[in-house]
């Protein structure tokens, strides 16, 4: 079974600018890393949006965010990595 529908949650930026993607939604929908996934990126409290862009899972079920993505947060000095995002994940 493939991803089907949107699926959205909240995870810590790890080092490496990477999110970890839960488990149980790994299981759920038998993600695999060549599947290619829309992913939406946000932070919580802020009021600039949604941020998409197309990535795979790595090998460990993360997946990283590309630097022009979190330009926009560090540009105000946001120290991002230990944070708290928000993020949604779409079949293609």
């Amino acid at each position: 079974m493939v991803l089907t529908r949107r699926v959205t949650f909240r995870a810590n930026l790890q080092k490496g600018d990477r999110v970890q993607i839960p488990k149980i939604i790994r299981w759920e929908f038998k993600l695999e890393q060549t599947q290619l996934l829309k992913v939406g990126f946000s932070v919580p409290n802020n009021f600039k949006g949604w941020q998409f862009f197309y990535a795979k899972m790595e090998n460990a079920g993360r997946i990283s965010i590309p630097e022009t993505i979190l330009s926009q947060w560090q540009e105000e000095k946001t120290n991002l990595p230990g944070n708290i995002v928000e993020i949604t994940l779409e079949p293609t």
